[in-house]
């Protein structure tokens, strides 16, 4: 978590994450949950990526803290749930030892 507990207060009463889900969107939206390797670092979680198109999404390269970033995102526990109502396929580009952990925590 990048930002203290003041600051996540007022981006959540600011509303400034549009649920991508709730709008017709014509051009498919991409979420970076992690641009780190097969390890989070301080500011990177590991790789994982989430395709939104559509209202339907696609989560590639589920990597450990997955589900943490898209709750930091989202911002709720019932947002984040509706997204993986949606998540309608788990897409692994390559074989690491995280990203089919990730895949069991998901599923």
């Amino acid at each position: 978590m990048l930002f203290d507990q003041e600051t996540q207060d007022k981006f959540a009463e600011a509303s400034l994450i549009a649920d991508p889900f709730s709008e017709e969107t014509t051009e498919p939206q991409v979420l970076f949950l992690g641009t780190s390797s097969m390890k989070p670092t301080t500011y990177r979680g590991a790789s994982a990526i989430y395709l939104i198109n559509k209202n339907s999404g696609l989560l590639m390269d589920c990597a450990e803290g997955s589900y943490g970033q898209l709750f930091d995102h989202f911002g709720s526990k019932e947002k984040v749930d509706q997204v993986l109502l949606k998540t309608r396929a788990v897409f692994i580009t390559h074989i690491h030892g995280d990203h089919q952990l990730g895949v069991l925590k998901i599923i």
